[in-house]
């Protein structure tokens, strides 16, 4: 768990802060909205389930200290509830809604240099935005959420390997794109003078999934 993530878990635990559970909930409403939304077909109920699971948080606010993996517990609790309501209906799984990345880097203060910053950030969600929507939700559990590969096979009722699949097909596809940009002859010159740069964004964008490969 994170310093920040503890420091607004202790507040509203502590002191029942409704402003700190207004952040807790900005900052992970639209992530479990996407796992209901892999469950369950209606996104009126999805967004009933997620909500259903912030009122017990608050209500049960007083126990979050003892929750050891908060985005764990958020994520296993949102599809217990899509599970138990889709054997309620009868309803079937379907296929997850996209997912939207967003990627940020920090930018270098010379102009030519957070131009290409920002031009190579359009290329890295360009590449993001080309998965599956799938392979997508789950380099976004991987690679934003910090899950590791089991947690995210419960989560999504997959093994092990398939997340090690779509993490390996997000790689492909972020690395050939990459690979186009650089090879592009009307950014030769300009590739040529901030090549430094171009190696350490294409560091901070593969090596975290270089190292879960």
């Amino acid at each position: 768990m994170s310093g920040e993530l503890k420091k607004l878990i202790t507040k509203i635990s502590k002191k029942s802060d409704t402003k700190a559970f207004r952040s807790l909930f900005n900052q992970y409403n639209d992530r479990l909205l996407k796992i209901a939304l892999y469950y369950i077909k209606s996104e009126v109920l999805a967004e009933e389930i997620t909500a259903d699971v912030f009122i017990s948080i608050w209500k049960n606010r007083e126990r979050l200290l003892e929750i050891d993996k908060f985005d764990y517990y958020l994520f296993t609790s949102v599809k217990r509830r899509c599970i138990d309501e889709i054997r309620k209906k009868g309803r079937n799984r379907t296929i997850p809604m996209e997912v939207v990345h967003e990627q940020t880097f920090a930018l270098n203060s010379r102009p030519d240099k957070e131009m290409l910053y920002r031009e190579f950030e359009m290329v890295v969600k360009s590449a993001i935005g080309l998965l599956p929507p799938k392979t997508q939700l789950i380099y976004k559990m991987v690679k934003e959420d910090h899950l590791k590969y089991k947690d995210v096979a419960e989560i999504l009722d997959i093994t092990d390997k398939a997340v090690e699949y779509h993490i390996g097909k997000a790689f492909k596809i972020i690395k050939e794109n990459i690979e186009r940009y650089q090879s592009d002859e009307q950014r030769i010159g300009y590739i040529h003078r901030s090549g430094t740069a171009i190696l350490i964004l294409a560091m901070l964008v593969l090596e975290p999934l270089m190292r879960l490969l």
